[in-house]
């Protein structure tokens, strides 16, 4: 498909293919005789089984892609997912962040006393003062920390993006202490 995609976006896409292909294996279909009725089918059994619409619409892209380049590389004759359409409506959810008493209930939990306890307490200092995904923090490197400048550069995160994010003084400490 992209030689850009991440490893997670090719994982993420294979599985909303392979959940895909169940539905078609289920419904006898073939990838062959795929109509915008199929793919209509697909979304409507999705709703019915109660998915989110941010599921249900991520596969409808996914499809989308999928069927798109199925047919500029001429595998198909025609494109069944050229008008297939996300779900619209609904409010957004508003994301509502912690308290500062959540917070420091939260930050209570880890045991500083042994090193692993230590370890998870900065972790959570370092998602917490500075935003950073997931995974982004798992790529995190020694040679990547300022301590000085209380900074992290983040090599290629969301949107194989790079760019510096800061942390507080209680964050640099902690992570002198380790």
């Amino acid at each position: 498909m992209s030689d850009d995609w991440s490893q997670r976006t090719l994982e993420y896409h294979l599985e909303n293919l392979a959940v895909f292909k169940k539905f078609l294996v289920s419904n006898t279909g073939t990838i062959t005789n795929i109509t915008k009725n199929t793919l209509e089918n697909f979304k409507t059994s999705m709703r019915n089984a109660g998915r989110k619409k941010n599921t249900i619409n991520g596969r409808v892209k996914t499809l989308r892609v999928f069927f798109r380049v199925l047919y500029n590389e001429g595998y198909i004759d025609n494109n069944p997912a050229e008008s297939f359409k996300v779900i619209k409506g609904g409010k957004k959810s508003e994301i509502i962040p912690f308290t500062t008493e959540q917070l420091k209930a939260i930050l209570a939990q880890p045991n500083q006393k042994v090193f692993v306890g230590l370890r998870d307490y900065m972790i959570m200092q370092l998602l917490t003062d500075t935003g950073i995904r997931l995974q982004e923090l798992v790529d995190i490197r020694i040679c990547d920390i300022n301590i000085d400048k209380k900074s992290v550069f983040i090599k290629q995160g969301h949107g194989d993006e790079s760019r510096m994010v800061y942390f507080g003084i209680k964050t640099a400490n902690t992570i002198r202490s380790i």
